[in-house]
């Protein structure tokens, strides 16, 4: 009987010791993702969704009273955020409409929303959102439905 104890004494101890101590599969296991920073608590070793899609951050935005376009805004909206617009040579030849356009008052103040939500909020929905993430631009393009001129034919005015 002394035996039998001793053996399931040998077979049992490091088992539980290795509990005890933390030492377990599952402990490795969460060590790449958890980094402990003290007794009670520990640290998520994996990049937060925003730093892996940029425009995913979450901000909030109060616009000054000095911009006054839409273009000017989101300028102001990118400061930072490792993105940047596209120049005008190589986007949409209708995006100065959208650039010049008076920034609405009611858009003067956006958030807590995500980048991506406030350019699309700044652009409207008549515009589609373009992302080049290698060169980390952003553009907009002139939905189909809305591609239409405000020139009027010289027999018009006669």
């Amino acid at each position: 009987m002394v035996h039998l104890m001793r053996l399931i004494l040998a077979l049992f101890l490091p088992l539980l010791s290795l509990q005890a101590l933390g030492i377990g599969e599952e402990s490795k296991r969460s060590s790449l993702e958890e980094y402990s920073v003290g007794r009670y608590s520990s640290v998520s070793t994996e990049p937060t969704q925003a730093q892996m899609d940029l425009l995913e951050v979450i901000i909030e935005i109060r616009f000054p009273q000095s911009i006054n376009s839409v273009g000017q805004a989101l300028e102001n909206m990118l400061v930072n955020s490792g993105f940047r617009l596209a120049e005008l040579d190589v986007a949409d030849p209708n995006l100065s409409i959208l650039l010049n356009s008076p920034l609405p008052n009611v858009h003067r103040s956006l958030g807590p929303v995500s980048l991506r939500t406030a350019l699309n909020t700044l652009s409207g929905s008549s515009w589609d959102l373009i992302v080049d993430p290698v060169h980390r631009l952003v553009s907009f393009e002139l939905k189909q439905d809305y591609n239409f001129s405000f020139e009027r034919d010289g027999s018009v005015h006669e």
